[in-house]
């Protein structure tokens, strides 16, 4: 029993001993007490495996907007990285505050490429016939382009099918002539090219709010 009760202080004198011998050699406690037998280590590990998380989430969000340019919801990857930062990340670089602006940022780059086809259309003259030709020419031209060719054929088929439809909808539905349905279906694809602008800028926007939080740059 004796034996066992002097276990103790024995412990606690190497303790004392090794952290005067690291303090005489410049090494902090912090690191001299990883020297303590039975204590935990630090966890290098831990801080490698939280890089390489955030390493693969803005890679990932950097190519979700690149395809965001090609008029597909791209900016939506960066939010999902975001809810992945939240979920298993440190608890600190992301908080569910920063998932909600991430979110209404990439929301409002797909709500104003919705309007500003039937936009750009109306300011050149376009009916309701060929607003709703712009809308609904931008979203069915990204679908059948991506289909047929991804990439290259999401980009001609935005643009593509947002003139097509505003001009077919002003020439059958609104009665213009071939001339006014035309400057219709170039103002659509103005305003198109605008939101797709916007949506770059905004995914850049993401991009850098993401490697701020990370990495502080």
């Amino acid at each position: 029993m004796l034996e066992n009760g002097a276990v103790l202080p024995r412990f606690l004198k190497n303790c004392r001993s090794a952290r005067i011998s690291h303090l005489a050699a410049g090494i902090r406690p912090s690191a001299a007490i990883s020297w303590i037998p039975g204590r935990r280590p630090c966890r290098e590990g831990e801080r490698v495996n939280q890089f390489a998380l955030e390493i693969v989430l803005f890679v990932c969000s950097v190519t979700g907007v690149l395809i965001g340019v090609l008029g597909l919801p791209g900016n939506f990857v960066p939010v999902a990285a975001a809810l992945v930062a939240v979920l298993w990340g440190n608890g600190t670089d992301f908080t569910w505050m920063w998932f909600v602006i991430f979110l209404l940022v990439a929301a409002s780059g797909e709500v104003l490429e919705q309007i500003t086809g039937a936009v750009g259309a109306r300011k050149s003259g376009a009916s309701r016939a060929g607003m709703l030709g712009a809308v609904l020419g931008g979203l069915l031209g990204g679908i059948a382009g991506t289909v047929i060719l991804p990439v290259i054929g999401s980009f001609v088929g935005v643009f593509l099918g947002c003139f097509t439809l505003t001009f077919v909808f002003e020439y059958v539905f609104a009665r213009r002539s071939v001339g006014e349905s035309t400057r219709s279906g170039f103002g659509a694809v103005a305003g198109k090219a605008a939101a797709i602008a916007y949506k770059f800028v905004a995914g850049f926007v993401l991009l850098i709010l993401m490697a701020w939080r990370f990495w502080g740059v």
